[in-house]
């Protein structure tokens, strides 16, 4: 690997934004699941991060549907923690 392949050390990456049928339950997941604090909630979007540093942005978007079995539906989203 040459030394201009690499990322700078300070390269980051902001919020995830993800589109949810079910805000409040995606709300609850993230909140007591993965351990993130709720910044925002109001007018169908919830900010959800560490400290005041957003994470992961939620929109209710109420007419998605379940991906068929031939369709993707599934997504992954990595957060890494500095501590745990």
């Amino acid at each position: 690997m040459h030394t201009q392949d690499l990322l700078a050390a300070d390269t980051g990456m902001g919020a995830v934004t993800l589109r949810v049928a079910d805000l409040d339950t995606m709300v609850a997941y993230y909140r007591d699941g993965v351990g993130l604090t709720v910044l925002t909630n109001a007018g169908g979007t919830a900010v959800l991060g560490r400290g005041s540093t957003p994470i992961v942005v939620l929109e209710h978007a109420p007419a998605m549907r379940h991906a068929a079995p031939h369709e993707a539906g599934l997504f992954h989203t990595a957060i890494l923690f500095d501590t745990q």
